[in-house]
């Protein structure tokens, strides 16, 4: 339903957001770069089609590809109602919009001198991903681990906080 030049917009808006993301990441200091984190650049430069000698790929992050909003092509070709149903909301979640962050991170906490207010679940409702669920938590245990050693935190009282988490547990309990 559209020029034909539109997909190669695409590609290259995607190319262009790869370049942008590679140069945000390569800005990380070495000392806060975990294993993998090398490969993984490089891998997102690839992605750039950006030569290496030359930088000749432009990033234009204040518009999108089409210059349209998803909505107003969704509503183009007669999938508005898709759109507010399925992708909008979906959106949502993965935009961490604070209903979602509510609805799928959030519980009350039990202290009946905090009036209810909500804090961090830390427990998984039913038909949640174990799976998922532990590698964000690892994610987020190397995040504070990678903080911790930027501040310059002394290794040993660090090692001494997390060690709980180093102590055998049995996985199915």
């Amino acid at each position: 339903m559209q020029d034909r030049t539109i997909y190669q917009r695409f590609r290259d808006y995607g190319f262009g957001k790869a370049k942008l993301y590679s140069r945000i990441l390569d800005e990380l200091p070495t000392d806060a770069r975990t294993d993998g984190f090398d490969e993984a650049l490089d891998e997102l430069k690839r992605v750039s089609h950006n030569d290496i000698v030359i930088d000749h790929r432009t990033v234009d992050t204040a518009d999108s590809f089409s210059g349209k909003s998803i909505r107003a092509m969704a509503e183009e070709c007669g999938l508005l109602d898709l759109y507010r149903r399925a992708y909008y909301i979906a959106s949502g979640i993965t935009h961490s919009e604070w209903w979602s962050v509510e609805l799928h991170s959030m519980e009350p906490c039990l202290n009946v001198l905090h009036r209810g207010h909500l804090i961090p679940s830390m427990s998984l409702g039913a038909g949640r991903h174990v799976a998922t669920a532990v590698a964000w938590v690892d994610q987020l245990h190397g995040l504070i681990r990678t903080s911790l050693r930027i501040l310059g935190t002394d290794d040993s009282a660090v090692a001494s906080a997390f060690a709980w988490l180093e102590e055998d547990v049995d996985p199915e309990g």
